[in-house]
Formats: C-alpha cells, sequence, structure tokens
C-alpha cells in the first residue's frame, strides 16, 4: 500500500431505533437517539483517532432505520503527514459516505423495506454489508479547514439532508483537527460529536459537548 493510502469501512445496511445494528459506534447513536431530537446524521471523533461520519434514512419502519456509515482511525500527526492530512481523512471519508448515500435506492416498506448498492439488496435479514475501501485522501486547502472550523462551531442550518451533502466535507475536515495547536474548533470537546437533527427551521448542524453527550464509544468492530 502507498505511502498516502488510506483505509476506510463502509457500512450499508439497517440500525435498529436502540441505536444498534449496522454500526460501529452503537454507544453514541444510542445517546444522541434519547436527545428528542430527530437526528439525520453525526459526526463522532473519539481521542481524535477513531473517526466515525454516518446517516440515518426514514425507510418507514417502526423497528429500523436505513443507515451508511464510514470508519476509519486518523494516524498520529507526523512531520509530512500532520494536522492536514488528518483533514484531508476525515474529508476523503466524507466524500465517501456522500457518494454512497446518491448511489443508494431505499425502498421504504412498514414490513419489508431494502437498501440496493450496486445492484446488492440488504434488508433487515442481512443487516449490513461491510466493505474496506483503500483510497488516497485527496488534497484539501487550509482556507476549506477554516470555513469547516467556522461552521461546525455556529449551528447552520439547511434545508433537507441534500442541501447539506455538500459541506459534509468542509465540517469532517474541522471535526479532526483535535490535536491541531492551530485552526481547532473552539467548541472542540473530548469526544467531539456533530450532530445533524431537525429544528423548527431546517436542518441543524450542532456541537455536542461531552457533558451533554457523555458519547465515549469508539469502535465495535
Amino acid at each position: 500500500m502507498g505511502l498516502w493510502m488510506h483505509v476506510f469501512t463502509r457500512r450499508v445496511g439497517f440500525l435498529r431505533k436502540n441505536g444498534t445494528g449496522c454500526t460501529a459506534i452503537s454507544d453514541a447513536w444510542k445517546n444522541v437517539n434519547t436527545l428528542g431530537m430527530n437526528v439525520s446524521g453525526i459526526i463522532h471523533v473519539v481521542e481524535n483517532k477513531y473517526f466515525n461520519i454516518g446517516i440515518i434514512l426514514d425507510v418507514g419502519n417502526p423497528t429500523y432505520y436505513g443507515i451508511v456509515e464510514v470508519n476509519t482511525e486518523l494516524p498520529e500527526p507526523k512531520p509530512l503527514r500532520g494536522p492536514s492530512y488528518l483533514s484531508a481523512i476525515a474529508a476523503e471519508a466524507a466524500q465517501i459516505l456522500v457518494d454512497t448515500y446518491r448511489k443508494l435506492q431505499v425502498k421504504s416498506d412498514e414490513l419489508n423495506p431494502s437498501l440496493t448498492l450496486d445492484n446488492t439488496e440488504i434488508t433487515p435479514k442481512e443487516m449490513c454489508k461491510v466493505e474496506d475501501i483503500t483510497k488516497e485522501p485527496g488534497p484539501i486547502e487550509l482556507k476549506t479547514i477554516r470555513r469547516g472550523i467556522e461552521m461546525v462551531c455556529s449551528s447552520p442550518i439547511y434545508v433537507d439532508l441534500e442541501d447539506i451533502m455538500e459541506d459534509l466535507k468542509i465540517m469532517a475536515s474541522a471535526a479532526a483537527r483535535g490535536k491541531s495547536n492551530v485552526l481547532k474548533p473552539i467548541c472542540y470537546s473530548e469526544p467531539f460529536t456533530l450532530v445533524i437533527a431537525e429544528s423548527s427551521i431546517g436542518l441543524t448542524v450542532i456541537a455536542m459537548g461531552s457533558e451533554e453527550g457523555a458519547l465515549t464509544s469508539g469502535f465495535g468492530f
């Protein structure tokens, strides 16, 4: 594997409304689901090492959501691979998520929901399709990271989930800045969690402090 190649784990399947199922961060989803908000997505970073990003989809079922989630492990910053490289990895994870979301076919059904990706159908019986994707993270500019840092702490408002997709890479790049001495979000906490939730005026991105979310999950492999 090349010097700059990185491994991302993609999960596509179903998430039970108690937070278990096709996810590596069940405790995070479980805690978010107890907040009384209608949550559509999450960026969850633990110890600035375990980076997780996911969106959930309404499939019209009383037990399950559909879910697309990408998990990866951020390396230790080094002179040639500093915080900006970590931001590039996080942005690439978000891009994989967005690309998957846009290819996904969702069948909403109260009894038999399904997700179809690349001609493979996934139902609650199969629960989860897990795939490792090896990619070289694309470059990211500092001005993009700066924009993301301002964005994640300001609770931006979006019309709908499609509207937010264009900015997920930018917000993800900021969420990976926990070990940076500069360009670190002022709202950063350990763990760092951004929740995409419905509000009265649209979808809102909310930065949750650890004292609010008590989200302490790492990977659940």
